[in-house]
């Protein structure tokens, strides 16, 4: 009896995201949000450092809540009903849209709280340009949380990834480097790797006009890219892995 494998996708998320609230590891989301929040929002603040600050707060959560789904389903007990499942990357698809779903509520409450204390003002259709900005960039996250797991991951892979996010998400100050040591090439190669991920985080939200939206629309559809392309070698790795379970 063939399979719909968007049903299939639906039951897994649901079944990834009930396991995890039934356990301890489910609070660790909401308290790492916790965490991050008091440690930056100690007073009120403009759109811009919430759009930028806030945003790679919650995609270190993001990036933490797929490693932790990622690390429930590697265990011998996940075996009894991963073995029926005719395609390994539903259940690759399912880790996604789980940890999406966590980030989403993870975003609520951040901003919720910003806005309860005073510390932001958010219009709505501010909140709605920022959240536009940032779903590729969680999507992108996401993508290289699967990758990097020790689910998908093979031997010191998972190192790789971590290593290139770290460069774009840091790429300004290595960028100030480069023109103090006045190496223009590099200069330029860093503008050009980090341009995405700084558009996306870093441009001002109420500067944004019509004239900008187009850059931002490009932007967006780099990380896209990039993400679908770690999301297919995360698919092609553990399509072909001999899973070895962690009890």
């Amino acid at each position: 009896m063939p399979v719909n494998p968007v049903r299939q996708i639906g039951t897994l998320t649901a079944f990834l995201l009930r396991d995890l609230a039934r356990s301890l590891s489910g609070a660790a989301p909401p308290a790492l949000t916790l965490i991050l929040y008091s440690f930056t929002f100690t007073y009120p603040a403009g759109i811009d450092y919430f759009a930028a600050v806030a945003g790679a707060c919650l995609l270190t959560v993001a990036y933490v809540t797929m490693l932790l789904l990622a690390w429930r389903i590697n265990r011998g007990i996940s075996y009894p009903w991963l073995v029926l499942l005719r395609r390994r990357g539903s259940l690759l698809a399912a880790l996604g849209f789980s940890t999406l779903v966590v980030s989403a509520a993870m975003t609520v409450l951040f901003t919720g709280l910003a806005l309860v204390q005073r510390k932001i003002e958010l219009s709505p259709e501010l909140a709605v340009q920022i959240g536009l900005r940032w779903l590729p960039l969680f999507v992108l996250v996401i993508a290289a949380g699967l990758l990097t797991s020790k689910l998908v991951s093979r031997g010191g892979s998972y190192l790789v990834v971590p290593l290139v996010l770290a460069v774009l998400f840091t790429v300004d100050e290595w960028r100030g480097v480069l023109e103090r040591s006045q190496l223009g090439i590099a200069v330029q190669t860093v503008n050009a790797i980090g341009w995405p991920v700084r558009s996306l985080l870093l441009t001002d939200p109420a500067t944004v006009t019509a004239s900008t939206v187009a850059p931002l629309v490009g932007a967006g559809l780099l990380v896209l890219s990039l993400a679908a392309l770690l999301s297919w070698i995360a698919i092609q790795s553990f399509a072909n892995k001999d899973l070895i379970w962690v009890e």
